[in-house]
This record gives C-alpha cells, sequence and structure tokens, in this order.
C-alpha cells in the first residue's frame, strides 16, 4: 500500500498566502514483528513574513497529534523580543514561544515543550503560528504531525 505524493498548494488564508505541503497520509499494516499497525507522519511548512500581527495558520488534513515544532530564520536577525508560537485554533498554546533572536538565514530554533492538552488536533482544523514582532520575526515554521484515530 502506497502513500501518495505530497502536493505543493498555494493558500490564501486570513490575507497571507501560506504555502505548505499537504499529505493523505494512511495507517499502514506493514509486516512487523508483533503486527501493530503505524502511521507515516508528515509536516506542514509555513512562511511567517515580518509583522507582530499577522497569523498564519494551516489546516490539518486528518486528526493528528503534535509531536514537534520548529523555526528557521530568515532575512534579518532577530532581536530580543522576537517570537513564533504554535496555537491550536482557539487560540491555546501547543508549544512554548520560540525565541528567533538568532543568525540570520539559518537560525533554527526548536520547541522545547509541547502541551499534552492541546496537541491533539482534529481533521479540518486549523494551527494558528502566531509571531510577536520588536527587530524582525520572517522565518519558515515546521510542525511535525502524527496521524491518529
Amino acid at each position: 500500500m502506497s502513500v501518495t505524493e505530497p502536493e505543493a498548494r498555494n493558500r490564501h488564508i486570513n490575507g497571507f498566502n501560506i504555502k505548505s505541503k499537504t499529505v493523505f497520509p494512511r495507517v499502514l499494516s506493514p509486516c512487523t514483528q508483533d503486527g501493530t499497525d503505524f502511521a507515516i507522519p508528515y509536516t506542514l511548512e509555513v512562511t511567517v513574513a515580518n509583522a507582530s500581527t499577522n497569523i498564519n495558520s494551516a489546516v490539518v488534513p486528518v486528526k493528528s497529534i503534535v509531536k514537534g515544532f520548529r523555526a528557521v530564520k530568515s532575512a534579518v536577525n532577530g532581536g530580543a523580543d522576537d517570537r513564533v508560537q504554535l496555537k491550536d485554533q482557539d487560540g491555546n498554546a501547543i508549544s512554548n514561544a520560540l525565541d528567533l533572536n538568532v543568525a540570520t538565514d539559518g537560525g533554527v530554533v526548536d520547541a522545547t515543550q509541547l502541551d499534552p492538552a492541546h496537541s491533539t488536533i482534529p481533521a479540518g482544523e486549523y494551527l494558528i503560528i502566531d509571531p510577536t514582532s520588536v527587530t524582525d520575526c520572517s522565518c519558515k515554521v515546521f510542525v511535525d504531525l502524527l496521524p491518529i484515530t
């Protein structure tokens, strides 16, 4: 059984051009020692512009649990109060706020906390990527998800 290839899509959500890769994960039943089913993880990618009031979002295609969140800094160096945080569609924090006070073009910051109370996202709901900008918060964020039933 195979999984369809990721499909690049441009979306306009809340007035922002969101580039994301949507996959259509399926639960597989491979030959394993214990015969346990497993799912294929997938990653959502969102480009965040430099603005403190922009809220970026990405739709979760299937019920999933957030397993990771990271930002890769772009453009200019971030300042002491430049951050980005992952939230559910109700505005509840899923991750800690990532400090973007890192080197330009390629500095990577990983979430150190994921709140299990808000990490399960139903199919069709969206994730909010909420930036706070003082100097520059432009970056690409990546949300790692695992489909669940």
